[in-house]
This record gives C-alpha cells, sequence and structure tokens, in this order.
C-alpha cells in the first residue's frame, strides 16, 4: 500500500496539567500499518494514579469478589483451562498458576489441564495503571501471561475489540513479549524485554487516553500511541477492559508441549490497579451554555475531516477543547455526540457535530481552527448554542479557512 505522509505544521492543544504546543512532527495515515513514522505529533495527557484495587494473595483461597477461574475455551489461550483445584494453589502470600498433565482423561479426555483467573464482571476499567508482580517457570509449550481485554463487544469481536498484553513468555525464551491487539496497529506495537523470568519481576502499563505505556521492574520499555486522527480501528481503548492472568500450555504461537517438561508453575505476588485521574485544568466559568452545534449548512462534499479545534473564548482567555470524541473532559465533565466518536473532530454525514459540555459554561465566543495543512475554505459554516441541547439560539455562519471565531 502506497504511504500517504501529512506534514502537521502545529496545534496547540491543553495538555493534561499545561499548555502544549507540537513541534513540526511527520504524520502518517492510520491505514499504514507496515512503516512506522519518524516522528508522530500525538496528544499528550497526563493525570495521577491513585491505588484503588488490589489483592495481595495473602487469605487461604482465591477471593472470588475480584477473581473467577477460567473455564474451558475453544482458543490457543484457553482450550486447557479448568476451574479444578488442582492447578490453582494460594500459599505463603502467592498464587501459583499451574500447567499439568492431565490425570484422569476418563474424567476429562484432554491430555493437559491449566489455571487462570479473570477480573470480567467483578472489576471492569477504562484506563489506569495495572502492576502485576509475578515469576515463572518454563517448558516446551508454556505460555503464561499477563493481559487485559475488553469486557463489551462494542467495537466487535477480536482483534477489533481490543487487548492489552503487559507480559507473554514463550518456551525457554530469555525475554518477554508485551503488544497491543487491535484491527488497524500502528508501528511499535509490540516490544520484547529480556529478563530472569525464573526471578520476580513486576510487569506494568499506564494506560491513558491517549497511549499506553509498558514498563518492567518500573522502566518503560515501549509506548503505543492514539494516532491523532484515530478511529475505533486503530484505538479501541476507550471502553472498560479486565485482567486475565493465564497459563497456557501450547498453541499455534507457543508450539508443541513436551510432556516431560510438566508440572510447570507460575507464581503471582499480587495484582494493584491504580485508577486514572486527569490533572485539574482551568476552565471557563460556570454559564448558561451547555451545547454547541457546528453544522455545514448541507454542504458535505468535503466531509470536514480536518477541523481539529473548538476552543472557547471567555475574558479574552482560550479554553481549548483537546481531540477526540471525549473532548470536553479538559473541562471536567461531558463528551462530544454525533460525530465525534473518532480521534479528532469530524463532522456526520449531514455536516453537523454536537458538543455536549455536561453543564453550563460561560464564554464570549466559539473558535473553529481547521488543520493547517489544508488549504481549503469550508463554506456556510454554522455554529449556534444551547442550554438544553433542544432549543438553540441565533445562527451564525462564517466561511471557514484556517480559524474562525464565532459570536
Amino acid at each position: 500500500m502506497k504511504n500517504k505522509w501529512i506534514l502537521l505544521l502545529s496545534v496547540i492543544v491543553f495538555a493534561g496539567c499545561e499548555d502544549v504546543t507540537n513541534e513540526i512532527k511527520e504524520i502518517v495515515s492510520p491505514e499504514i500499518k507496515d512503516t512506522p513514522p519518524s516522528d508522530v505529533g500525538y496528544l499528550k495527557t497526563t493525570g495521577d494514579f491513585q491505588l484503588v484495587w488490589q489483592d495481595d494473595f495473602n487469605e487461604s483461597a482465591l477471593d472470588e469478589s475480584k477473581w473467577s477461574r477460567i473455564s474451558e475455551g475453544g482458543s490457543d489461550w484457553n482450550n486447557y483451562m479448568t476451574t479444578d483445584n488442582q492447578v490453582y494453589d494460594i500459599s505463603d502470600g502467592y498464587l501459583h498458576l499451574k500447567g499439568i498433565v492431565n490425570p484422569d482423561t476418563q474424567t476429562d479426555p484432554r491430555p493437559y489441564l491449566t489455571g487462570g483467573v479473570t477480573t470480567q464482571g467483578k472489576f471492569d476499567f477504562t484506563y489506569g495503571k495495572v502492576e502485576v508482580r509475578a515469576k515463572m517457570e518454563s517448558a516446551k509449550g508454556c505460555w503464561p501471561a499477563i493481559w487485559l481485554l475488553a469486557s463489551t463487544g462494542i467495537y466487535g469481536g477480536w482483534p477489533d475489540n481490543g487487548e492489552i498484553d503487559l507480559m507473554e513468555h514463550l518456551n525457554f525464551d530469555n525475554h518477554i513479549y508485551s503488544t497491543i491487539h487491535s484491527k488497524i496497529k500502528l508501528l511499535p506495537y509490540q516490544k520484547t524485554k529480556s529478563v530472569v523470568t525464573t526471578d520476580f519481576n513486576t510487569y506494568g502499563v499506564e494506560w491513558y487516553p491517549d497511549r499506553i505505556v509498558f514498563s518492567v521492574n518500573g522502566e518503560n520499555t515501549f509506548t503505543y500511541s492514539r494516532f491523532i486522527w484515530a478511529t475505533w480501528k486503530q484505538w479501541p481503548f476507550d471502553q472498560d477492559f479486565h485482567i486475565i492472568i493465564s497459563q497456557q500450555l501450547g498453541g499455534s504461537w507457543v508450539g508443541n508441549i513436551d510432556p516431560s517438561h510438566l508440572p510447570v508453575d507460575y507464581v503471582i505476588d499480587y495484582v494493584k490497579y491504580y485508577e486514572y485521574a486527569p490533572c485539574s485544568v482551568p476552565k471557563p466559568p460556570s454559564g448558561l451554555n451547555q451545547y454547541i452545534k457546528i453544522q455545514m449548512n448541507g454542504n458535505t462534499t468535503n466531509q470536514w475531516n480536518h477541523l481539529t479545534e473548538v476552543t472557547l473564548i471567555n475574558g479574552g482567555t482560550e479554553y481549548v477543547l483537546p481531540l477526540g470524541h471525549n473532548a470536553p473532559i479538559i473541562l471536567g465533565d461531558g463528551l462530544g455526540v454525533n460525530g465525534a466518536k473518532s480521534g479528532y473532530y469530524g463532522l456526520d454525514a449531514n455536516g453537523l457535530l454536537e458538543i455536549n459540555l455536561g453543564q453550563g459554561y460561560a464564554f464570549d465566543a466559539v473558535k473553529l481552527g481547521v488543520f493547517n495543512g489544508d488549504s481549503r475554505t469550508y463554506q456556510n459554516v454554522e455554529v449556534s448554542l444551547s442550554v438544553d441541547g433542544i432549543t438553540y439560539g441565533s445562527v451564525q455562519t462564517y466561511d471557514i479557512k484556517n480559524s474562525q471565531i464565532f459570536f
């Protein structure tokens, strides 16, 4: 596929706790996944992480308010899973997940049995930091993993719905894999890290609204970022996920199993989840305006792909909403609707975009900015404001090239 490179001159956004002006950057089209850009201009949010959930496995049994044992499934990763006690053990403050030769193939004909646990339906979350301290034994065909999987099917099946792999280990490798799965992937989406897997290591991930940062023992290994114009195809990571810790044997990736290497043990010391708390940012004072409607007056021939900024102006101070369908979160609440469900502000097929600010704000004007590399003029753009999202006030209509202030 032919590469499509686009030059982003500058985008000014609020990024977490401070203003950020992106320098000149090269951006690759999200459909291109085989050739990485030399540098990519991404929105950078920041925030704090607060510990809100953990399990140190200090009890005598698995805490079933937090975890479910994984049953047999039809995929490589769970086809030997069982809820049987013989592959689970909690002792001395550790959870043990085992892979064994099945001692009773009359009751269960599968040749091997493995253990795994999941928080699905008991603890699901969007964004945050996960840390798991673990060590593992090796065997031919052994495949222990720590991963996050989408809890709903809003974007379809796997891999469209997204997967975040903190750690996967194969056979006797002296390294682990950290990987992102989605319908469209930008490089880098996988990284290996050398570790002594028989020692305890802490495998971590920090999941922000715009990037996912992997780490081993507190050292960042790589970052997977949301592309500026990403749709769900590249960024399905805006929904609830859950934690899976699995011991598995065999499969198309790890290869054949050597039963003489079994049993094999996978030992987990603790699992911690830190909730993501965006940094407090300036916001306009309270007022009546709650909704903004932006319409191209029926002119959809250009499909407003390059509308990249929506800015509120109050008393001469500008408050820039960040990119994306959740843009007004920078103001502390609200989310975009009707055509804003992508990685940029884009109008729907009717040329309409509605932004729900979630509560009223006082602002004197709305400024719309167009991607600087787009030299087109967008004609007959209409903007109106509403308190309730039903009744809108007067409409102002302007042609837009680069940027335009309404009201």
